[in-house]
């Protein structure tokens, strides 16, 4: 049985592993580069994160979702891009009043990207209830 449970775990015990080799193989080499050990911590966190989350699925047959969660993503999304829409008219609307005649696209973007992190974090936040 503890075998099983330990299974789980292969790829942060690969991922410890490969830390372990990265570093003996600097020190070896006499070339300790803390770009490379950082990198080798990175991928490992990044593992152990994808394991954990994996312990942490269900193990049922389950739906995830029924009929009332999907109508209420559906009117959030509705929502939240009718919302980013208007923001982003009136924005561009008081833009055009401070007599700015060009944006950088760079700076059209930036709204995009926040509605995108804040309409996923939102179907999260919607989808739980």
């Amino acid at each position: 049985m503890k075998r099983r449970k330990m299974h789980k775990w292969n790829f942060t015990f690969a991922g410890i592993g490969g830390v372990i080799g990265m570093t003996i193989g600097q020190l070896l080499v006499g070339n300790l580069n803390f770009g490379g050990i950082l990198g080798s911590l990175t991928a490992l966190l990044l593992v152990v994160g994808i394991d954990v989350a994996r312990m942490r699925f269900k193990k049922d047959k389950t739906p995830d979702f029924d009929e009332r969660t999907v109508k209420n993503m559906l009117k959030f999304y509705a929502y939240a891009a009718n919302i980013f829409i208007a923001l982003l008219f009136i924005g561009l609307g008081i833009i055009s009043f401070m007599n700015i005649e060009s944006v950088a696209v760079f700076y059209l973007m930036i709204p995009f990207a926040v509605y995108f992190l804040l309409s996923g974090v939102g179907a999260l936040i919607v989808s739980r209830k």
